[in-house]
């Protein structure tokens, strides 16, 4: 966004904006809200002592993880066709 900022296009930096808060939106807010029920059941399985449990879990949760962002995706290549069309 800093490079961006240099060439002083305002359409350009509206662009860069857009862009970043529909990455957020769609990938980091949402990997970060399952990472975060991730970190609940590994931090009660290890402390119950169940370190196969948190093994456990962490695969699960790389399971669940891959297969959401397989839909995020395919919307992120395809968000330029998506914001040209609202407008």
């Amino acid at each position: 966004m800093i490079f961006v900022g240099y060439l002083n296009d305002a359409t350009k930096m509206a662009g860069v904006g857009m862009g970043n808060t529909l990455l957020n939106m769609t990938g980091l807010s949402l990997a970060s809200g399952l990472n975060g029920a991730l970190e609940t059941l590994v931090s009660q399985a290890y402390g119950a002592g169940d370190y196969k449990l948190c093994g456990t879990y962490l695969n699960r949760s790389r399971a669940v993880i891959l297969i959401f962002f397989i839909p995020v995706t395919v919307f992120l290549m395809k968000c330029e066709d998506i914001l040209i069309s609202i407008g």
